[in-house]
């Protein structure tokens, strides 16, 4: 349905800004965990961070994330 495109398209819009905003320390461990779908560990290798590191950065970027698209999706 063009409805639901449109809406999607839009979602997608909002969320793409909303981690362009991110620090850098927090916005890459959530584009390669969230789009492009890596492991922790591939992370924590390709950014040269421990693991515990990694999994904390990609938890703040996620509450930060929730913060910034909370009015969004009320």
């Amino acid at each position: 349905m063009p409805d639901e495109d449109l809406i999607e398209t839009e979602r997608s819009r909002t969320i793409e800004k909303a981690i362009a905003t991110l620090p850098d320390k927090y916005r890459a461990p959530i584009v390669l965990r969230e789009i492009q779908e890596l492991s922790y560990e591939e992370i924590a290798q390709i950014l040269g961070l421990g693991l515990g590191t990694t999994k904390s950065r990609i938890s703040r970027a996620r509450a930060l994330l929730r913060d910034k698209l909370k009015h969004y999706f009320e």
